[in-house]
């Protein structure tokens, strides 16, 4: 959980989920609607969320200083000469206060320990450590040229955490060491829950997510919560910290295909368009850590808060 090299991904098959919630599910709010069946392609999603030991790797390599990463940060105005500038609401201020950065904020212990989830990252610096991932892992051989390192969709990460219509009968977890370049043919059983409220069957359960009803009050190490796994078996896909998602905030129903979903997924759409985050975290209640709760962020702020997860796929065209 601290070698950036041994990451773990769960695969995620091909088939139909049902996304968003129905109008009498509890705590559903209007931006979760219509629910809606979505067929995706195969994917690997990370285990557990980025950590800061993970992150640092970036940092030490020279991330923040290499072009190639910050294409849409450049076109933004918020990175520079290796330098990004991150920006936030200050309440105290009434204001939007800036910070020029070369990696995450420094909030402290227990937030900044190795194991930990990164936090206090912009979207733009998550979407540079994708694409140096991507590069990384291609050199050392653990992906061929047509796959990539990327942030989830909204539909990836949901569909991720509630599972499919038909799920593996048992989790496929590889280390990125193994390879994670081929799409299994694994046993497949029905979903018994495919509309679940949370990553594991039934109600709400302090003991399956860092959410303030576990009474942490702070992020967690990464495989704390392992009895809250998703059918998968991605871990705290719920609380600890929201996750960031590479498509846009819009209303329901996701685009199914083609041009609609590129546009929704478009990295390139400039500071102006919010991003959707999902999963809760350490201070959220119960109802924001539903897998179908979403909200949205924007691209250049920062927050304790708010962490990632990665996905590797096949480049689809």
């Amino acid at each position: 959980m601290t070698d950036v090299d041994e990451m773990r991904f769960c695969f995620v098959p091909e088939g139909p989920f049902w996304m968003g919630s129905r109008e009498n599910d509890p705590g559903s709010e209007s931006a979760e609607r219509p629910q809606h069946q979505l067929d995706l392609p195969a994917f690997y999603i990370g285990r557990y969320p980025v950590t800061q030991a993970q992150f640092a790797a970036f940092v030490a390599a020279g991330g923040y200083a290499e072009p190639a990463y910050w294409q849409e940060a450049a076109a933004a105005g918020v990175w520079r000469a290796g330098e990004v500038t991150r920006r936030i609401w200050s309440k105290a201020k009434n204001d939007v206060i800036e910070e020029v950065a070369h990696g995450p904020f420094d909030y402290g212990s227990p937030f900044t320990l190795p194991n930990h989830p990164v936090v206090g990252v912009a979207w733009y610096e998550m979407l540079a450590f994708t694409r140096w991932l991507t590069a990384r892992w291609r050199r050392a051989g653990f992906l061929p040229k047509d796959w990539e390192v990327k942030l989830p969709s909204e539909a990836e990460w949901e569909k991720a955490a509630r599972g499919g219509t038909q799920i593996p009968a048992e989790p496929v977890v590889s280390a990125i060491r193994q390879g994670v370049s081929q799409l299994p043919a694994v046993a497949r059983i029905a979903n018994p829950d495919p509309r679940r409220a949370y990553p594991w069957r039934g109600g709400f359960s302090a003991n399956r997510a860092n959410v303030e009803a576990a009474r942490i009050g702070a992020t967690s190490a990464a495989g704390c919560f392992a009895a809250g796994a998703s059918p998968y078996g991605a871990q705290e896909l719920a609380g600890n910290v929201w996750e960031w998602t590479r498509s846009q905030w819009a209303d329901y129903p996701y685009p199914t295909r083609g041009a609609e979903r590129e546009k929704r997924e478009d990295l390139a759409a400039g500071t102006n368009s919010s991003r959707v985050l999902h999963g809760g975290a350490y201070y959220s209640d119960q109802t924001h850590a539903r897998c179908a709760y979403r909200d949205g962020y924007f691209l250049a702020g920062w927050d304790v808060r708010v962490g990632f997860r990665v996905v590797v796929s096949p480049i689809r065209l």
